[in-house]
């Protein structure tokens, strides 16, 4: 899959079965969910043309990290990234629809920055990142949700 040079590309992808994927794009600053992306691995395409949720409040060409859970019986796809009000942005989606199932918002008085996010042995998540001291100290910065709160958020 071809981008726009430098300036388009994909974030991350994730595959969900066959020739399709979940992926994050991005393409000039402007970022892009798509939950179910069909992808033909025998021939070149571009970027462009996946399509996808437009992400206005993410910073540009922003860093994203995919997990694919079971919630509530369904499986479904978080995405994880950074916001432009310095924030780390969970949006979850139904993996068989691509609907919008929940969000939620970590930091709140210091700026963070995503690393990583895990499902966790009791059925929450883990989110690990880096918060900035007096906006100049990096720091790790852990969050742990627990299952009733992830399958409150994402239903």
């Amino acid at each position: 899959v071809q981008g726009q040079q430098d300036d388009g590309g994909l974030s991350q992808v994730v595959p969900l079965n066959g020739s399709n994927y979940a992926v994050a794009r991005f393409n000039f600053g402007d970022n892009f969910y798509v939950p179910n992306a069909t992808i033909n691995s025998n021939a070149i395409s571009s970027s462009i043309d996946l399509g996808g949720y437009s992400l206005l409040e993410l910073v540009p060409d922003a860093y994203v990290k995919i997990l694919r859970v079971t919630l509530n019986g369904k499986p479904m796809l978080l995405y994880a990234s950074n916001t432009r009000n310095r924030q780390i942005a969970i949006l979850g989606y139904e993996e068989a629809t691509g609907k919008l199932s929940g969000s939620r918002y970590l930091g709140f008085a210091n700026p963070y920055e995503i690393a990583s996010i895990q499902s966790t042995s009791d059925g929450g998540l883990i989110i690990c990142g880096t918060t900035y001291l007096a906006s100049r100290f990096p720091r790790i910065c852990l969050f742990k949700l627990s299952r009733e709160e992830v399958e409150k958020t994402f239903r």
